[in-house]
């Protein structure tokens, strides 16, 4: 299976992302992270952040992006907007990840399934 993994990044929030990296200089890209979770709770958060090995590092118009490979088994799309002084995020799930069950790694409680093993009540 192609990977079709792609992260947009509006016209404003990559002025933005340019203008946080250069006041500060210590950092030199923009780093995804993912966090899959329960019930579709997933999260992408982003950090400024230098480079590092193991991460896939893409030049977006200028805008150097790093993240990890893994992001690509769970997100199809990372959208990211600025909007009102606030970065906005948007992640499209793989599709098949929308009918995901319960993974008893990414399971910090009890999330309501019936097979999840955090769960006291099953």
């Amino acid at each position: 299976m192609k990977n079709t993994f792609r992260i947009k990044i509006s016209k404003d929030c990559k002025q933005k992302f340019l203008q946080l990296l250069e006041n500060n200089n210590e950092y030199s890209c923009i780093r995804f992270d993912f966090t899959p979770g329960c019930s579709n709770k997933n999260t992408v958060e982003i950090y400024l952040d230098e480079f590092k090995n193991g991460y896939v590092i893409e030049n977006i118009d200028g805008l150097f992006v790093m993240y990890n490979e893994k992001i690509s088994e769970y997100i199809k799309t990372i959208e990211v907007i600025y909007d009102n002084s606030t970065f906005m995020v948007k992640a499209e799930p793989i599709k098949s990840m929308q009918k995901s069950s319960c993974n008893k790694n990414h399971c910090g409680k009890c999330c309501g399934h019936k097979n999840c093993s955090k769960c006291s009540k099953n």
